[in-house]
């Protein structure tokens, strides 16, 4: 107990009373999990790897990593636009998981939502200038991306027509629905297209590219500067499947709820072929009665039936 409140007390030494404690010894985790023999970083909240961050050797090794954290720390202000939200953490650990490389480092199972999307930003072996450049751009990226929502605003407040979504996606989309969390909700729904904007961004160059020691370069100026002009194939190419979708999907839908409404009401649809000498002493009927089609020929039916009116058909 004691080695732990030393630690605690030293990270406030360093890094300041106001300091997120437990944002730093996750970040101490994550860093000596390499050099402790025998520990599984994913035990990162475990009592005998706490133990063992706070014993002598390993404090001795934090105070200088300490120092680092100071130099290349993000202040909150930077990071208070990231909320527990399951959908925006979700796109933001995707969105870095392309943008950065972590040389094959597995974080902790446990880390996760927007615990870690802080984790991964402070653990990444980059400059303070060079972190406030890819969280304005991430931030930027998002914003930019959700303003397109409104596609789906259909689907709002509307259960029944994102499950119905998730049905036509199923029998249109073949593999890509392939270990899919099944829609059930609007948020779910554009969890779901999220995904698929990242499938089609493989190709599609990037705000961040690789220098020899496996690092990051930021493009900030680039992407500041030429927002408009930025290619992102999720932004673009994505917008426009996702509105194909859309009237696809409410044209199918509108389908099944006017055939509903006729079955309700004892009406059926039938297709047939006639002259269009036909057709068109038919549609002069409708006019000259000011109904439909359908009122004609309903009423002609149900007249010779009335009448029993006997036809002599000629046999084809």
């Amino acid at each position: 107990m004691g080695n732990i409140v030393n630690l605690q007390n030293k990270i406030y030494e360093i890094c300041g009373t106001h300091t997120d404690v437990e944002r730093v010894e996750t970040w101490l985790c994550l860093k000596l999990s390499n050099s402790l023999r025998g520990i599984n970083p994913g035990a990162l909240r475990d009592a005998d790897f706490r133990r063992i961050l706070v014993n002598t050797e390993n404090q001795e090794k934090a105070q200088p990593l300490l120092r680092v954290w100071m130099n290349s720390l993000l202040p909150n202000e930077k990071l208070n636009w990231i909320f527990k939200d399951e959908r925006q953490v979700e796109w933001l650990n995707s969105y870095i998981s392309r943008n950065l490389d972590f040389l094959g480092f597995q974080f902790p199972p446990e880390l996760i939502g927007r615990a870690l999307v802080i984790a991964k930003l402070d653990f990444w072996d980059g400059s303070l200038q060079t972190k406030v450049s890819f969280v304005d751009c991430m931030q930027w990226a998002w914003n930019e991306y959700t303003k397109k929502d409104n596609i789906f605003d259909w689907f709002k407040d509307h259960d029944s027509r994102c499950r119905f979504a998730w049905d036509w996606l199923l029998e249109k989309k073949g593999k890509v629905m392939d270990g899919r969390r099944q829609i059930v909700n609007y948020k779910g729904l554009l969890m779901f297209y999220d995904s698929l904007g990242w499938l089609e961004a493989d190709n599609v160059q990037r705000k961040f590219v690789p220098l020899e020691n496996g690092r990051m370069r930021a493009q900030h100026e680039w992407t500041t500067q030429h927002k408009e002009k930025i290619e992102l194939g999720w932004l673009l190419v994505g917008n426009a499947q996702k509105e194909l979708d859309v009237a696809n999907i409410r044209k199918k839908w509108n389908q099944q709820q006017r055939r509903k409404k006729r079955e309700a009401a004892g009406e059926t649809q039938i297709n047939f072929e006639i002259s269009v000498k036909t057709v068109a002493e038919l549609d002069r009927l409708a006019k000259m009665y000011d109904v439909s089609r359908t009122k004609i020929i309903e009423t002609l039916v149900r007249r010779a039936t009335e009448d029993r009116i006997n036809f002599n058909f000629e046999k084809e």
